[in-house]
């Protein structure tokens, strides 16, 4: 895909349907999530949000994301990091899968780097700054790539939270 010329303002923002919410979770859920990240077997692990009876810092991510954007139907959380240095192909521009109905949530949990979105055409793009307790919200098949962390910052660790159509794993 042919990258589009970036511009970042609040009518960029409105077009593209992308909000922005700085200092959004209690510092505390912030450092419980980010420690779940450093401490996972894989990069990315995916969790269900149906059924828990404990209320795990996903699950209450999950329910405060819900309660204040009228985002009901999450079912999926997926936590990754990302380390400079190291390939994904999240750095590339992509869509989510279409699994993926409604709206999506990035949350930045740690380090720096920078989500960039466009249009469905391509022909728009803006790239918002990510640091820790960052939450984007995207509709779900937005084009859209994150920059390699920032190296001075340390590692990137993100929470995604979505509604997949598919049965939750």
């Amino acid at each position: 895909m042919e990258k589009s010329p970036i511009v970042t303002d609040s009518e960029t923002l409105q077009l593209l349907d992308v909000q922005i919410r700085h200092n959004f979770f209690p510092k505390r859920l912030v450092d419980e999530l980010r420690n779940k990240v450093l401490v996972q077997t894989h990069r990315k692990e995916r969790y269900a949000l149906v059924g828990e009876k404990l209320l795990s810092p996903t699950d209450q991510a999950a329910k405060l994301i819900a309660s204040t954007f009228k985002a009901n139907e999450l079912n999926v959380a997926i936590l990754k990091r990302y380390v400079f240095g190291e390939p994904s192909e999240a750095f590339k521009v992509h869509r989510d899968p279409e699994e993926f109905k409604g709206s999506m949530f990035l949350c930045s949990l740690s380090g720096l780097a920078s989500l960039r979105v466009f249009s469905s055409e391509m022909k728009i793009g803006t790239e918002i700054l990510c640091p820790p307790n960052t939450v984007v919200v995207v509709p779900s098949n937005t084009p859209h790539e994150i920059s390699e962390p920032y190296k001075d910052y340390g590692t990137c660790c993100f929470l995604f939270l979505g509604h997949s159509t598919l049965t939750p794993q």
